[in-house]
Formats: structure tokens, C-alpha cells, sequence
């Protein structure tokens, strides 16, 4: 018995029915070397789904909802972003800006009225127009201002009631998790303060090795040593760490205080509200803040009192007491001028007479801050604005004092070095340690500037912020969640999930790990929306490139069932192939 095959290649065929490419080359076939009643019955588009069954899916509800969120990780961030903004509330971070913003007005007020002899009276409409506009932008920031109570009230409140139906351990556990992300920008600050300090002092003592003179070398290497004790005395990661510890026990009474003072009382929750007009956090922890920080910042001035740093103090409080005084009075602002002329006069000092012209200069601005003392207690009318300013008027005495303005023992180390070399500040000794010691400085303030905003962190995690934080973040989690649960298949809930779910919740929780670790409001939106936007794309392309696949593996599939049906027919009577006895 013999067979006879037709001379085709059944995998030519596949190839060409499927429009797979195959790179080798093959004669097109003849038409008549397959049945064409075979070809017929196995065409890919047999496959296609009755044109009932289309018009059924397009009037499906869940397709039409398909459509609407396909692409929704896109177009919903940003209203999702805000709301988690909303769900956090206005707190201390909105309450300075706010603050930022009245000090602001007030300080333009005080440049227009300080600008002329008598006042508003001598005024251009203009700049009357602008005085105006600038009073009503700061009572508009002052008012503002106790909105930022709405976050202390639902935290306070949220926390209270987990406690009360015994959920405070979940709620504990929670803040406990967040205050270890809050604590770590300033542990990292601290040891990237650190290791500027060990560089600075390893290379006064590399110069130190360097001198002919015992004397000099060992001036400068007791100055190494003594800058680091210095340092490890007050800012080590022991003694960080330990006053970080020492807030968090301080402020364990905080939010039962922040709760009675909003909702204890006659008054009720709105009553209570009316008396405070900053934010009611910030204003119970700022006495015990200020001691804290005024001691911190003594152990670094005695470190490092760079004459910018001091600069900078001065030109803070001087703009601070601009900003606070009443600007109508005019005896007030000419004392006000008179110290920053004279702070001015003060920066331009050098040279070996500078110590003793700065202490004259100061001794007389010490004298017009005393009468401007005698001013705020004399101003019966506002008793708030008088004691603010007595507040400012303290301050900037503080910073007047020979402590606050002396060397520290960076720059009293840069001093020798300078004597050293017969280029002085020219030489590259002193340049190289001057770079050092900058970066040592800056360090430092930043380091320094990051417990600050730790502590303040600290306290709203006391009152109760990390429940509501999460609330925060699940509010559009569930809302994503939804939207990909009311998928039609398998497909679609991947589809939802890429574009919509993923972008949605990294976005949100990239905003909320940036307030702990202390990032700015603005920083963190738009870390969030960056992190979402990114995530989206990165989610609709592999969406796209998932579908794609499915697609491919479904003509691949199609084409091999039509492969294989047209194999069994081949292999019927009715093909080509003939058997002979």
C-alpha cells in the first residue's frame, strides 16, 4: 500500500493564514493546492462574536463604566491629591504660612508709613491704595489663621473616641509607626552634621601636623578636639536622639489638653473655637519649644557663630519688629530706623577695633529697643500686639548680647589658620579650611532647623494626626478599590487597577511620607502628583502592552485551532492525498 502526500508544507500554510512573519523564503501556493472549502470553514473571522451579543455589551452598564474610568489614574489624581490635603486639615504648616503672609502686609505697611514724615497723612493715593489693600490682606491672614484649629479638632476628636472604644492600641500602634518616619530626616540631618564636623577637624589637625611651630600646632589641634567634645556634647546621635525621647514624654499629656480646651466647657466646640485665633498646638508647646531650642542653638554657636548666621538673626528680628509695630506712631519707627541703620553699620566692622565698635553700636540699639518696651506698655489698646511685641523686643536684645555675636570655635580656629600663611584669607590653607568649615556650619543649621519641625511633628502626633493620616490615605484606596471591584472581568479589574489603583494610592502615600518627614506642603503635592502622574504612565503602558500580549496570544490561539481544522480535513477523502490498494 503506498500513500501519496500533496507536495504542501501544512506549517506554509499556518504561516500564511496567520500573517506570522517567517523569514524563510517559500513560493506562494497555488490555489489549487488546498481545498478551498477548507480554507473556507476555518477563516479567523469565523471566530467573531454575533452581532446581537456586540450591541448587548455596548448598552452594558459596567462597559459603559469601563469606558468613563479608562483613565482614570490621570484624570483623578489631582482631585484625589487634594482631598487627601483636606483630609490632613490646615495644620501647623498652613498656620505659619498664614502668618508668613499677615507679617508680610504688616511689613508693608510699616515701609509705606516709615517712608514719609507724617504717615498716612503724607501719603499718594497710590500708596494709600496699596496701605489699604496690605491692612486688609493681614486682618484676612489673621482671621485665616484659626482654621488651622481644623485639624487639632479631628484629630483630637478621632483619637479620642478609638480610645474610648478600645481601639487606642491600634491607634498607638499606628502613630508609633509614623513617628519613626518622622524622627528619621532629622536623625539623617544630624549625621550628615556630624560627618561635616569630623571632616573640619581632621583637617585642622592635618595642618596642625604640618607646623614647625609646637606652640601654633598644638593651639590648633587642642581647637580640633575641643570642637569635637563640643559637638558630641550637644549634638551627638546619643543626645539627639535623648531630646527627641525627652519631647515625646514631655508632650504625652498634649492631647488631652488640645481635647478639653476644644470640647470641654460651657461653650461647646464652637465657643471654644472662637478664643483661638493660631493654631491651638502650636500655641501650648511654644514656651517649652523656645527654652528647648534657644539651649540648642547656645551649643551651636559655640561651635560654629559664623558672622552670616549672625547677620541673618539680626536681619530676622529687625524685620519681625518692623512688622510689629504700630507703624502710625511715628516715634516708634524712627527708633525702628535708627536700628537698622545701625545693624547695617554693624556688618561693614573688621579689623581689631571691630569687637569694641560692635558692643558701642549695640549698647545704643539696646537703648532703642528699651524705649520702644516703654511704647508697647503704654498701648492699652491692644493688649495682644503690645505683648507680641515685647516678645520681639526681647528677642532682638538676646542677639545683641556678647554671646550671641562672639566667635565660635570654628572661626576662631579659621583666625589662626589665616595668621599662619603669610597669603592669609588668600592662601589655600585657609580656603580649603573655610569650604569646611561653610559646610560644617550649614550642616548644622539644617540638622538643627529639622528637630524644630520634628518637635512640632511630634506634638500633632500626640493630639492624634496619624489615625486621621490613614483615614486619609484608605478614603482613596477604597474609592480605587471600588472602581476596580466593579470591573466586568479579570481583564478589565487588571486594566483599572494599572492605571487607576496603583497611581492613585503611591501618589496619596507619597504625599503623606513627605509630611512626616517634614517636606514642605507644596513639596509634598507635588510629589504626589509627580508620583502619580509617573506611576500612570508607567501603568498605561504596561496596560497597553498586556492587552497587546492578550491580543497576539488570541490570534495565535485562533490560528492554531484553524491549523489544526484544517489538517483534519486534509486528512479526509475529500483532499488531495489518495490511497491505493
Amino acid at each position: 500500500m503506498s500513500v501519496n502526500y500533496p507536495n504542501n508544507n501544512p506549517y506554509k500554510i499556518f504561516t500564511q493564514q496567520t500573517g506570522v512573519y517567517n523569514p524563510i523564503s517559500s513560493p506562494a501556493l497555488k490555489p489549487s493546492s488546498i481545498n478551498s472549502g477548507a480554507i473556507a470553514s476555518v477563516q479567523i473571522g469565523d471566530v467573531e462574536q454575533p452581532e446581537s451579543k456586540k450591541e448587548t455589551e455596548k448598552m452594558n452598564p459596567k462597559k459603559l463604566i469601563g469606558i468613563i474610568s479608562a483613565s482614570l489614574g490621570g484624570t483623578i489624581i489631582l482631585g484625589l491629591l487634594g482631598f487627601a490635603a483636606v483630609s490632613k486639615g490646615f495644620s501647623g504648616g498652613f498656620a505659619k504660612k498664614l502668618s508668613k503672609i499677615s507679617t508680610k502686609a504688616r511689613k508693608a505697611v510699616y515701609d509705606l508709613n516709615a517712608g514719609t514724615k507724617n504717615g498716612e497723612n503724607n501719603l499718594t493715593a497710590w500708596q494709600k491704595i496699596k496701605l489699604n489693600v496690605n491692612k486688609a490682606i493681614q486682618h484676612s491672614a489673621d482671621a485665616l489663621q484659626a482654621t488651622s484649629n481644623f485639624s487639632a479638632v479631628k484629630d483630637s476628636f478621632t483619637y479620642h473616641w478609638m480610645k474610648k472604644l478600645g481601639m487606642g492600641k491600634i491607634s498607638d500602634g499606628i502613630t508609633n509607626y509614623f513617628k519613626k518616619i518622622t524622627l528619621k530626616t532629622k536623625n539623617n540631618a544630624y549625621k550628615n552634621a556630624e560627618y561635616s564636623t569630623i571632616d573640619f577637624c581632621n583637617y585642622l589637625k592635618s595642618l596642625a601636623k604640618a607646623q614647625k611651630d609646637p606652640a601654633k600646632a598644638k593651639s590648633l589641634e587642642q581647637k580640633a578636639e575641643k570642637i569635637m567634645q563640643e559637638y558630641m556634647a550637644g549634638f551627638s546621635a546619643e543626645k539627639h536622639i535623648a531630646r527627641s525621647k525627652q519631647t515625646w514624654d514631655d508632650l504625652a499629656g498634649l492631647h488631652d489638653e488640645v481635647y478639653d480646651k476644644l470640647y470641654g466647657g460651657k461653650g461647646g466646640l464652637f465657643g471654644n473655637l472662637r478664643k483661638y485665633k493660631t493654631y491651638i498646638t502650636t500655641d501650648i508647646i511654644e514656651k517649652d519649644r523656645k527654652a528647648l531650642f534657644k539651649n540648642v542653638k547656645q551649643a551651636k554657636a559655640a561651635i560654629s557663630n559664623d558672622m552670616t548666621d549672625v547677620n541673618y538673626s539680626m536681619k530676622k528680628a529687625l524685620y519681625d519688629l518692623e512688622a510689629g509695630i504700630d507703624s502710625s506712631n511715628q516715634k516708634a519707627v524712627e527708633l525702628v530706623k535708627d536700628i537698622g541703620a545701625k545693624l547695617s553699620e554693624s556688618k561693614a566692622l573688621s579689623g581689631e577695633t571691630e569687637l569694641v565698635k560692635r558692643n558701642e553700636l549695640f549698647a545704643k540699639i539696646k537703648q532703642n529697643l528699651d524705649e520702644l518696651a516703654d511704647i508697647a506698655k503704654k498701648d492699652t489698646k491692644n493688649k495682644e500686639a503690645a505683648e507680641a511685641l515685647e516678645e520681639k523686643i526681647a528677642r532682638m536684645k538676646e542677639l545683641t548680647e556678647p554671646d550671641a555675636f562672639k566667635k565660635g570655635l570654628a572661626q576662631e580656629a579659621l583666625t589662626e589658620i589665616k595668621l599662619l600663611y603669610k597669603d592669609g584669607r588668600n592662601s589655600a590653607e585657609y580656603k580649603k579650611a573655610k569650604a569646611f568649615m561653610e559646610k560644617m556650619n550649614k550642616n548644622m543649621n539644617r540638622a538643627i532647623s529639622s528637630e524644630n519641625q520634628v518637635y512640632e511633628k511630634l506634638a500633632e502626633l500626640r493630639v492624634g494626626s496619624a489615625p486621621t493620616d490613614v483615614v486619609g490615605i484608605l478614603g482613596p484606596a477604597a474609592l480605587a478599590a471600588l472602581v476596580v471591584a466593579n470591573s466586568k472581568d479579570r481583564d478589565e479589574r487588571i486594566s483599572r487597577t494599572l492605571t487607576g489603583g496603583v497611581p492613585i494610592i503611591g501618589g496619596i502615600g507619597m504625599s503623606y511620607y513627605g509630611t512626616l518627614r517634614g517636606w514642605t506642603g507644596a513639596k509634598n503635592l507635588i510629589l504626589g502628583l509627580v508620583t502619580g502622574w509617573v506611576l500612570n504612565i508607567i501603568g498605561e503602558q504596561t496596560d497597553s502592552y498586556v492587552k497587546n500580549y492578550r491580543v497576539e496570544q488570541q490570534k495565535l490561539k485562533t490560528a492554531f485551532e484553524s491549523w489544526t481544522k484544517l489538517q483534519k480535513k486534509q486528512d479526509t477523502p475529500s483532499a488531495t492525498t489518495s490511497i491505493k490498494a
